[in-house]
């Protein structure tokens, strides 16, 4: 299901105004209806939006419905992909190449004073908005902190329940007898 899409008439088309053509993007949780307003080059990197809009061809201001994302979380997307504005878009055979690479300097800065709530909640969007740069250092940095943990430091991180039983335990032990990096407590 693609946005939900609402067009203003424009009094004028110039080659000036579509320079400077605008989107809002809105949200509409717990705080209300609220509207962001992006550039183009912004715009471009968020695939959910792309998939229903011909940005070059749009001459009118659009509003674009973005369900299931809150306007905090929406803000971090979008202040993400600003600072990314200028990086090179990114092709599906190139998204395994920066798999490989670590997190950059911005990047952990900052997604480094975020909740763990608020973590997942941008990972959420990035995956549902389809901006897969952004989702790709999520990730990494989810998996940053369970490298090296036992499964119970996992669960008490994150406020997992242990719902195996000590039988289950025990034969999950023994069909994984050779590695020693599982740890069932």
């Amino acid at each position: 299901m693609g946005p939900n899409i609402v067009k203003k008439s424009s009094s004028t088309t110039t080659a000036l105004s579509s320079l400077k053509k605008k989107f809002r993007l809105r949200t509409g949780g717990n705080e209300g209806v609220k509207t962001k307003r992006i550039g183009e080059k912004v715009i471009r990197m968020i695939g959910y939006v792309n998939v229903s809009i011909d940005i070059r061809t749009e001459n009118e201001d659009t509003i674009i419905d973005i369900p299931f994302v809150d306007e905090q979380t929406l803000g971090r997307v979008l202040g993400w992909c600003t600072h990314h504005k200028k990086d090179e878009p990114l092709q599906d055979h190139e998204l395994v190449k920066i798999r490989s690479k670590p997190v950059p300097e911005w990047d952990k800065n900052f997604l480094g004073y975020l909740s763990n709530s608020e973590l997942f909640a941008l990972t959420i969007a990035a995956d549902f908005l389809d901006v897969p740069g952004l989702l790709d250092v999520c990730c990494k940095t989810i998996a940053g902190m369970l490298t090296g943990i036992s499964a119970e430091n996992i669960r008490a991180r994150f406020g997992i329940e242990d719902d195996l039983t000590a039988d289950e335990k025990a034969e999950l032990k023994a069909e994984h007898q050779g590695i020693n990096e599982i740890r069932l407590s």
